[in-house]
């Protein structure tokens, strides 16, 4: 694989994670994360089990979407780390074979 197309499938990636983010709603179910954890520690929060069972159970559904878009977002991250120093290193080696040649 050239790194033209390893560039490519990252900017793919990187609008699909763009997208995720939006659909998803990121910035507004931290928000709301941030309200019902809040929400959990008041000390009447169990006395509705009921209730307070469908709040805890909405609460760990939304973090997962908020974790995985972090895990995705540092994978990405990660990624586009490597490709640099692939990058970096690839121009390096050509720029070498081309002092070897002229040598």
């Amino acid at each position: 694989m050239e790194l033209y197309e390893i560039k490519n499938g990252l900017e793919d990636a990187r609008l699909l994670l763009d997208q995720l983010y939006v659909s998803a709603n990121i910035e507004v179910l931290k928000r709301e994360i941030e309200g019902l954890t809040v929400q959990t520690m008041d000390e009447h929060f169990w006395d509705d089990q009921a209730h307070a069972t469908k709040v805890y159970a909405h609460l760990n559904e939304m973090k997962k979407v908020a974790d995985t878009d972090a895990s995705l977002e540092a994978s990405y991250k990660e990624l586009m780390e490597v490709y640099e120093y692939v990058k970096d290193r690839h121009c390096c080696l050509i720029r070498n074979m081309i002092i070897r040649m002229r040598l």
